[in-house]
């Protein structure tokens, strides 16, 4: 009798991925596709000027100037000036009046602000943003970080051949690995051999 034996990958435990990270996504923008991120802790929606200057989107003065030193070390930006961005993200469309500075960590930063108009709720655990805008529901999800950390070890579980049935045909393919057993010669015999290996030795001897 010959004993298979089906292994199947156990389902990864879900990590704390988003309990650290800033929610990024790319949104489209005047064709051209961009970072963005959404930070409650920006106090402003924020434009890269080098976006601003790819683009070449109209500049407006700033009705308020102030100066900010996070976003770079070694010296404080003075923020004059202010941008109306359009972008969308999926079926979100949207306008929103940011503040143009420099920075390398993307291009659309969303703050409080938006936040607030929109009446933004999110879901800290999964890292959700849910809000109604002309009448519709949006939700929008953060991107995969790249380089997530995965398990170096491969876990597997045994199922049996009635469930791995029951998944080919639920599935349009499937693959199955059996393992074929093998012979280890230690001092026998060429008698005790199975026929079919007893003919290939007989034949190897013959030529």
């Amino acid at each position: 009798m010959l004993n298979k034996v089906l292994l199947k990958l156990a389902k990864e435990a879900t990590k704390q991925t988003q309990r650290k990270a800033l929610f990024r996504t790319i949104c489209k923008s005047y064709g051209k596709c961009c970072k963005l991120i959404i930070d409650s802790g920006s106090t402003d929606n924020l434009v890269s000027t080098e976006m601003v200057e790819k683009l070449e989107l109209k500049r407006l003065k700033h009705p308020t100037l102030y100066k900010v030193s996070w976003l770079q070390k070694g010296h404080q930006l003075l923020v004059d000036e202010q941008c109306e961005v359009e972008f969308q993200i999926g079926r979100y469309k949207d306008k929103v009046i940011c503040d143009i500075i420099l920075m390398d960590v993307c291009y659309i930063l969303l703050g409080r602000p938006w936040q607030y108009e929109r009446k933004v709720v999110h879901d800290g655990l999964k890292n959700y943003y849910k809000f109604v805008k002309d009448g519709i529901k949006h939700m929008l999800v953060p991107i995969k970080e790249e380089g997530t950390a995965r398990t170096s070890e491969p876990r597997a579980f045994l199922i049996s051949g009635k469930q791995f049935l029951k998944q080919v045909e639920d599935s349009e393919m499937g693959y199955a690995v059996v393992r074929r057993e093998k012979t280890v010669l230690l001092h026998t015999k060429v008698l005790d051999l199975p026929p079919q290996k007893f003919n290939r030795c007989c034949r190897n001897l013959q030529t």
